[in-house]
């Protein structure tokens, strides 16, 4: 998909603030399916409603992952956001999320511009969907591949 490459490239770029080569490590941080930071891409494709990418996201995460691992990394991503939201709330700034939350500047930057395009009230429903999906996983009312699949269509009307 060179479409999600370019993406990723300028996302490395942006995260070695364009001043040196970008490292082994940064592609390891920051690139999805292989860290939580690179989660930000299917959290991207779910915010701005673009169903086919998140649900190909989805499909590749489903393929290298266990579905409750993939569904831990989206609520760790949707709670950062949550917490964010309420730090912006309260008049905070982006360094105010990095101190209170001790997130990479980086990573505070991405829930930063993820928490402007919710309301509060809209990421707690989101979190207590989240906390459904998880329960049904875990007790085997729904198989965890269906109930991500599911979610990413919820969350993408």
């Amino acid at each position: 998909d060179p479409r999600l490459a370019h993406q990723e490239i300028v996302k490395l770029l942006t995260y070695v603030n364009f001043a040196r080569p970008v490292e082994p490590d940064d592609v390891v941080t920051l690139t999805p399916l292989s860290a939580g930071v690179g989660d930000f891409a299917l959290l991207n494709a779910l915010r701005a409603n673009d169903r086919r990418l998140a649900q190909s996201l989805l499909e590749r995460m489903l393929a290298e992952e266990e579905p409750i691992l993939i569904l831990q990394s989206i609520v760790s991503q949707f709670r950062d956001v949550l917490l964010v939201r309420e730090i912006l709330d309260a008049h905070g700034t982006l360094e105010d999320v990095v101190g209170q939350l001790g997130l990479h500047k980086y990573r505070a930057q991405l829930a930063s511009e993820h928490a402007r395009r919710y309301s509060l009230p809209a990421l707690e429903a989101i979190y207590h969907r989240l906390l459904e999906v998880d329960t049904a996983i875990k007790t085997g009312q729904m198989p965890g591949n269906l109930a991500l699949e599911m979610l990413v269509i919820e969350l993408t009307r």
